[in-house]
């Protein structure tokens, strides 16, 4: 029997040296192998003892489409080139599912194909269904890498085994002579390709969030294709990039930590050898809570289970596994033990039972059951139990019973989000509400370059328009992405009144439900000319009047809706428990050296409506006080004559703005006052996020500054007022105000119940007949029907347009 084993890119990754591993056992019981591979580059599948070659071409394109033009040239060169060799009755053994060619050489010639499969994401999926449906009609044999894989790709009718990856013996050996001496753990190391999707990104972020550690990044790539990945990319001095590595011992023994952070939303990873690698170390490890790479690492117990998407979670786990002493030994002696059960003669013995059992004629409609989760897997018990908010993806789950509605998300610049309050909205609610429904999110293909657009994001379709979300072009924007969403979506969820001229068709000649948020009362803002404000006042009154719900983020806006249109709106606000609390590290006081005495903070747009030029007015008066404010100074006259003016004060830091989270979280989270100046809009994002990180506030003395604070904050009108605040409060009232500032958020300003309030629309708008009003009769309201949609204050007229 001669074994013909097909690789289709040979290099230094997981899947050829699996492949090699299986044939150097095979070369051991003196099997005949030909190692089928392309040409042009070294890996784990080159010069291997004992076995033929035969090479034909193929070349990796960045462009998907040359990309899948390669891969077919390829295959058809290579069902040409051994049509001539291969006899009836070899086996040819598919490593992936990429060589399809030897598939359609199998069935012609009447080989016995045996498929190893490694993997599940797949682009694009007309790809992937061409693939596996090839895998479906050519395979005698499917033997996949983990039992996840075996669930989530299913092979009916087939035969199927799981044989998981194995540690060479040697690497084992050698790990056992590089022990590393046991201190205090600092060393995080990830290992991995140039991909978008295996998390390098979020890497690089992780290690920025933690400078008081040492990270290193090893890419399987060249050092000019790294370079070209992340250029424009912040690498912090905390980290070290390295390309291609043939042996990896000196970065298992240098690292404390290993962690695999691809995105679950992208792709899947199946087994993970280099996190078992680390294991061989003794190292504890972060790996996605997917996939076979979750069968290997059991959740507290050899490490913990995190998904990047949700990076502070990560960090959380990271600080654990650094910081408790007894837990890291605890996982290091469990990391060891674990990889015992992933010995190469164990994959060796399995093999060799497969081919003898196919050479030996059984027949190939004898189905054979997938083999039962071992022991260790099904009994695993961890240490402690992790109780996390985080994202919880679901592979493969059952569907419910009634079909999933499509929800359409217009209005935001779009996701990862990266600008604003509604983006933020848009992220929180794809994460909590994305089993619930099928959402779109329509994002600005200005803001989005193409090489960095995601198809999906976390379970969420993203759809790019060629238009700017904000500004004069908001119009337009909205304008198309409503026009494309009336050609699948039950709902239409529209953040912003830009494009409401749109409704009054929609209504006319669709069935569609809106639900539109006019975010706060955008036509009195004073950085809108008469003209916009016209159109704005008049896109308003279109968007409450023709939309089925109405929502205020504040009852403030509640009110004014409810006296200018006789609506009961909805108050649905913005969570905050997104932000954290930082430590500024050595580093972070070198650069800003205010963060050595107490300051206080203030972030926002540059615009009169902001009143920044009254809070600089009362802290130039107040040079015994620190004042530190982040935001786009260049963006305006405005902007530019404020910073003129005050640049020489020594005790103002005027910043410019700051996009990286860590960063803002920290300068935010470390002041001793939050100053927020706003005068217009709604609930503002940045005042609850103040609130959650628990920071006493003085907020300009608007109504709707008093409701998000429930009129406990501190408040002023001009500058007199806030330099008399800042003069005569103590630092024991300000801690009482942080304290209840905190406890306000806690209550009523977390995602979780945002997105509740969202979803609970959602399903009334599917059902409701006519839009509640107020118009008629104020004083014969059922209170019933006023505490149900929050308007209990509404039910005496002399306290109509009055705060509770």
């Amino acid at each position: 029997m001669k074994i013909y084993a097909f690789h289709l890119l040979n290099d230094y990754s997981g899947s050829p040296k699996v492949l090699m591993q299986l044939i150097k056992g095979w070369v051991k019981k003196n099997m005949d192998v030909t190692v089928v591979t392309s040409s042009g580059r070294d890996g784990f599948l080159s010069n291997l003892q004992g076995v033929r070659y035969v090479r034909y071409w193929y070349r990796w394109a960045a462009n998907p489409w040359l990309r899948l033009f390669n891969l077919s040239v390829s295959q058809a060169l290579l069902f040409f080139t051994l049509f001539f060799k291969v006899k009836k009755g070899d086996v040819l053994y598919i490593n992936t599912v990429l060589p399809f060619g030897a598939a359609f050489l199998g069935k012609a010639k009447g080989c016995c194909v045996v498929y190893h499969i490694h993997e599940t994401t797949m682009r694009p999926p007309v790809l992937k269904k061409f693939l596996f449906g090839i895998v479906r009609w050519a395979a005698d044999q499917v033997i996949y890498v983990s039992h996840a894989l075996s669930e989530t790709e299913p092979m009916p009718g087939k035969n199927v085994q799981v044989c998981y990856n194995a540690m060479e013996d040697s690497f084992l050996a050698m790990a056992e002579q590089n022990v590393k001496p046991l201190g205090a753990p600092r060393n995080v190391l990830m290992v991995c390709s140039l991909k978008v999707y295996k998390g390098i990104y979020e890497f690089l972020a992780l290690a920025e969030w933690h400078p008081e550690c040492q990270f290193r990044l090893v890419v399987n790539a060249s050092r000019t294709d790294i370079d070209r990945f992340v250029q424009g990319v912040v690498v912090s001095d905390n980290v070290e990039i390295f390309s291609t590595q043939t042996d990896l011992h000196p970065f298992y023994r240098w690292a404390d930590v290993v962690v695999n952070l691809s995105r679950p939303d992208l792709w899947v990873e199946t087994f993970g050898l280099t996190v078992l690698e680390g294991m061989a170390y003794g190292l504890p490890c972060i790996v996605p809570p997917v996939g076979g790479i979750a069968e290997i690492v059991t959740d507290g117990v050899v490490g913990f289970h995190a998904d990047s998407r949700n990076l502070a979670n990560v960090s959380v786990m990271l600080k654990v596994l650094l910081n408790n002493n007894h837990l890291y030994r605890y996982m290091k002696a469990k990391a060891k033990a674990r990889v015992e059960h992933f010995r190469e003669a164990s994959m060796e013995a399995q093999s060799f039972a497969m081919l003898s059992r196919l050479c030996g004629g059984k027949a190939f409609h004898d189905v054979e059951t997938i083999p039962q989760k071992p022991a260790w897997f099904a009994s695993r018990q961890p240490f402690i139990h992790w109780h996390t908010n985080g994202i919880s993806p679901v592979m493969k789950s059952t569907p419910h019973p009634r079909e999933k509605k499509k929800v359409a998300v217009i209005g935001t610049v779009g996701l990862p989000a990266n600008y604003g309050g509604f983006e933020t909205l848009a992220d929180h609610l794809v994460k909590n509400l994305g089993d619930q429904y099928h959402l779109t999110v329509y994002c600005s293909g200005r803001k989005y370059p193409k090489p960095n657009r995601l198809k999906n994001y976390l379970q969420a379709r993203l759809t790019y328009v060629p238009l700017d979300a904000n500004g004069i072009q908001s119009i337009a924007y909205d304008t198309l992405s409503i026009l494309h969403a009336l050609l699948y979506a039950d709902v239409l969820l529209i953040l912003g009144v830009a494009g409401a001229w749109m409704l009054p068709f929609v209504r006319l000649f669709t069935n569609k439900k809106i639900i539109i948020s006019i975010d706060g009362i955008e036509w009195k803002r004073d950085k809108w000319n008469t003209l916009a404000k016209c159109y704005l006042w008049w896109a308003e009154k279109l968007a409450v009047r023709y939309s089925h719900i109405d929502i205020s983020d504040n009852e403030s806006i509640q009110d004014y809706t409810a006296k200018r249109y006789g609506t009961l709106s909805r108050i649905i606000e913005y969570g905050a428990d997104h932000t954290l609390h930082v430590s500024p590290a050595f580093q972070d006081k070198e650069q800003y050296s205010f963060l050595r005495k107490p300051y206080a903070f203030k972030v926002c747009r540059i615009e009169p409506e902001n009143n920044v030029h009254e809070v600089l007015a009362a802290f130039a008066k107040l040079p015994r006080h620190t004042f530190v404010m982040v935001g786009n100074w260049e963006k305006s006259a405005y902007g530019r004559d404020l910073r003129r003016t005050y640049k020489d004060f020594a005790n103002l830091h005027l910043l410019d703005p700051i996009y990286n989270q860590r960063t803002l979280d920290m300068l935010r989270g470390n002041a001793l006052v939050y100053v927020h100046g706003h005068s217009a809009g709604g609930t503002n994002p940045s005042l609850v996020e103040a609130m959650h990180l628990g920071l006493p506030v003085i907020a300009f003395n608007v109504s709707y500054n008093r409701t998000t604070t429930e009129d406990k904050a501190l408040y002023f009108r001009n500058a007199e007022e806030l330099v008399q605040i800042i003069e005569t409060t103590s630092v024991h009232t300000l801690k009482e105000l942080a304290n209840t500032m905190r406890q306000i958020a806690m209550r009523r300003y977390t995602w979780k119940l945002i997105a509740s309030k969202y979803a609970h629309l959602v399903q009334e708008v599917l059902t409701a007949k006519v839009k509640p009003s107020i118009a008629a009769k104020v004083t014969t309201i059922d209170e019933a029907v006023l505490a149900r949609y929050q308007a209990e204050h509404l039910k005496f007229s002399n306290t109509f347009y009055e705060k509770r």
